[in-house]
């Protein structure tokens, strides 16, 4: 199995193995979607998954507590 390159998305420079975030060429700073992007061999369905446990689930727990403390206050 070949390894996954990963490219600059500005530039295009070949950013596989590159353990620093900016390009080295441009500058350019990675985000998680550029990871994540249509190179990637994670299903699209996994990547939503993915995405909606780290942005929700701080807030769920929040949630959580903050009603269980209310209710046992009560």
């Amino acid at each position: 199995m070949t390894p996954l390159r990963l490219y600059c998305p500005k530039c295009g420079y070949d950013r596989s193995g590159l353990a620093e975030s900016p390009c080295p060429e441009c500058g350019c700073r990675l985000s998680p979607v550029d990871v994540m992007g249509p190179t990637s061999s994670v299903p699209p369905t996994i990547q939503f998954a993915c995405a909606i446990a780290i942005f929700l689930l701080p807030a769920l727990l929040f949630l959580g507590s903050a009603l269980l403390a209310f209710l046992e206050g009560s």
